[in-house]
């Protein structure tokens, strides 16, 4: 009992690790669901992995949409009114890239709805042409820098975010030289290189999720309890 309780495991056989292959994307693909408690519109695209040198550059263009300072192309559009809400962003993980820019129509008090999916569709598509067209203001562009920058110092004085970025870069099987090297990397970027990414990766093959409100679950009413209700002294006063 002894031996076979405490004594040395058998070797085995290690199972084999379940492939996941990435999928990508061919055409416009198109999802609805009533899931959600407000409406939204969610594009995906295809991207690169972490390891490759585009990465920086896909970085600087979904801040450039929206933006830790609030600055961004779509963060315009938020406190202009066209939008409730958006987020754009680039996710580096170790099977695949992707890119996703989310938003939430605005909502018109006066008529007691949300704008259409297509309408949100239609300005998240001007934001992204914005940076097709390498006509982004340079000024935008080294305000971006200056905060992706800022924020990595930031970082950098936090124990917690620099072990994750260790063990990121373990997991990703990622340069750590470059991953310290930051802040070159995301200077490094021109308008040339955010115009050639955004048209490469913002391209006509990707996902559209529109998440439509549920409906509401209707509760059942809670039933009065049978007590006699305590009679008030009309016209009397108290001593």
């Amino acid at each position: 009992f002894i031996t076979l309780t405490f004594g040395k495991i058998a070797p085995g056989t290690t199972p084999e690790k379940p492939s996941y292959p990435a999928t990508q994307f061919s055409g416009r693909k198109s999802y609805t669901t009533r899931c959600s408690q407000y409406p939204s519109v969610t594009l995906v695209y295809d991207a690169v992995l972490p390891t490759d040198p585009d990465r920086w550059a896909l970085e600087l263009c979904s801040e450039l949409l929206t933006s830790s300072t609030g600055t961004g192309l779509l963060d315009r559009k938020v406190i202009a009114g066209d939008l409730l809400g958006a987020q754009a962003a680039y996710e580096g993980l170790n099977a695949a890239g992707r890119l996703v820019v989310t938003a939430i129509p605005f909502y018109d008090d006066a008529q007691n709805m949300f704008d259409s999916s297509k309408k949100v569709e239609k300005i998240l598509n001007e934001s992204i042409g914005e940076l097709k067209s390498g006509k982004v203001e340079p000024g935008l562009v080294e305000a971006v820098k200056t905060a992706m920058c800022r924020d990595f110092d930031l970082n950098m004085e936090d124990n917690q975010s620099k072990a994750m970025l260790l063990v990121n870069a373990f997991a990703g099987n990622l340069n750590l030289a470059d991953e310290l090297a930051y802040k070159d990397k995301i200077k490094g970027v021109t308008i040339e290189d955010i115009a050639r990414v955004s048209k490469k990766y913002f391209n006509s093959n990707g996902m559209v999720f529109n998440a439509e409100q549920g409906d509401q679950a209707k509760s059942d009413k809670i039933k009065k309890p049978e007590i006699q209700p305590v009679e008030t002294a009309k016209g009397q006063t108290s001593q």
